[in-house]
């Protein structure tokens, strides 16, 4: 499944005015192959349990958005993917 919205990562600058966009992804989409699929699920456990490669941005790894990658975002996910729960990223 691959989702038509990206969101972006910005960097605001001191002065509040600009903005800079340092790199699009999706959320959920922890191994940044561009889909959402059981495999970002996998790569999410292996990050968090067996020391595998951190998620590329690291924030696509958050996948319900609480500002911490955790067992919750795996669970999230699956939601999504089998039980048609909300969409990564809300």
């Amino acid at each position: 499944m691959v989702l038509s919205s990206e969101r972006e990562l910005i960097q605001y600058s001191n002065d509040y005015d600009t903005a800079q966009v340092l790199t699009p992804f999706m959320a959920g989409d922890a191994n940044a192959d561009k889909e959402i699929t059981v495999s970002d699920v996998i790569y999410l456990i292996n990050y968090l349990f067996k020391g595998g490669s951190k998620p590329v941005p690291l924030e696509s790894g958050d996948v319900n958005c609480d500002t911490d990658i955790s067992v919750s975002d795996v669970v999230y996910l699956i939601n999504y993917l089998f039980k048609s729960g909300s969409s990564p990223g809300y």
